[in-house]
């Protein structure tokens, strides 16, 4: 082969790897490190919140009431999530305070279970 004939070879080969780059990430084909990390670190938080869901399901039957019921189906959903964290309920055993996404589940799961 001549070096007239490799030009165009080299060239095309160049481009279709540029050209395959940019197509992979773009379409999401390829994940980077810290995408990946952060895909991670939600699925963990998620898991979290989904275990924890049902023991502030049960702090709310061990210490709410039907008004307490009557008063989070009156609210707003996101007045909903307050009145669970301030009633403790959302707060887990040997914890501070709440965790943050736990009320959300929790007020989800209450309106469920009572409907």
């Amino acid at each position: 082969m001549s070096n007239k004939n490799i030009v165009p070879f080299l060239l095309g080969g160049s481009i279709f790897s540029i050209t395959l780059v940019v197509v992979s990430f773009a379409a999401g084909w390829v994940m980077t490190t810290s995408r990946a990390q952060a895909e991670v670190r939600l699925a963990t938080r998620l898991a979290a919140i989904d275990l924890l869901a049902p023991i502030c399901v049960d702090q709310f039957r061990q210490r709410g009431g039907e008004a307490d019921l009557i008063a989070l189906r009156a609210l707003d959903q996101w007045k909903q999530r307050a009145y669970i964290t301030d009633k403790g309920w959302a707060t887990m055993p040997g914890a501070s305070s709440a965790r943050d996404g736990i009320a959300r589940a929790c007020s989800e799961r209450l309106l469920k279970i009572t409907s």
